[in-house]
């Protein structure tokens, strides 16, 4: 029975330290937005790549001012229904005469229906029935294109940032494994390398499992009593 329970204690030491490996990847992650954003620019193409249909009516808000906006949103890793929210209504300012062309060639709607919208909406005059009619597609396309645009360019963040977290755990499990290799012996570096591979996706559950193998460990110990 001492024999298992040291088992047991040395597997939760395993899962604790190896956890905390994955935590300090992930937080040395996060240092790199400290330069120039880091990590986080990995997305941002997506999303201009998927807007730039639409760059006449963006270019209408002075300055570049209306990528500006959108990149620093990105970059600082404001609420996504916010930055979608918030690049719709700076592609609306932009809707104008000058831009229905434009409009129409990246909604696919007709331009022979916008042109009279965009007049109203410049002149503050209120919408028919049919432009209202109008309106509302175009919001509705206007809204599936940037649920297209954000949710591709944060499924490729979160994939760079695994990524790197892995690949710092990797190279830290390597440097760790020679540094506690005794002079003279082989090094794993297979295992150290598995180590850190695994450290990432174990770290935010290493608590709970360790928690889990001690309670299991209890249980059985309990069990086994009440059968003697």
């Amino acid at each position: 029975m001492a024999v298992a329970q040291l088992d047991i204690t040395a597997i939760v030491e395993i899962i604790t330290a190896v956890g905390a490996l994955g935590t300090a990847a992930t937080g040395l992650v996060d240092t790199t937005k400290l330069f120039a954003g880091g990590v986080s620019n990995a997305g941002y193409a997506i999303i201009k790549q998927q807007l730039h249909p639409f760059k006449p009516l963006l270019d209408k808000i002075p300055e570049q001012a209306a990528y500006a906006t959108i990149y620093g949103l990105w970059i600082n890793g404001d609420d996504i229904e916010d930055q979608k929210a918030k690049a719709k209504a700076m592609i609306k300012l932009g809707f104008a005469p000058a831009t229905v062309d434009a409009m129409a060639t990246a909604t696919g709607l007709a331009a022979a229906d916008l042109a009279p919208l965009a007049a109203n909406i410049e002149s503050g005059t209120d919408l028919g029935p049919a432009q209202v009619n109008i309106y509302g597609r175009l919001d509705a396309i206007l809204s599936a294109v940037m649920d297209a645009a954000y949710e591709k360019a944060d499924q490729r963040y979160r994939n760079a940032a695994k990524f790197l977290a892995a690949a710092i755990a990797i190279a830290l499990a390597l440097i760790g494994g020679y540094a506690v290799t005794p002079s003279g012996e082989p090094v794993n570096w297979l295992l150290y390398a598995v180590m850190g591979a695994v450290a990432t996706p174990l770290a935010p559950v290493a608590k709970d499992l360790c928690t889990a193998l001690n309670t299991a460990v209890q249980s059985a110990g309990q069990l086994r009593a009440l059968l003697k």
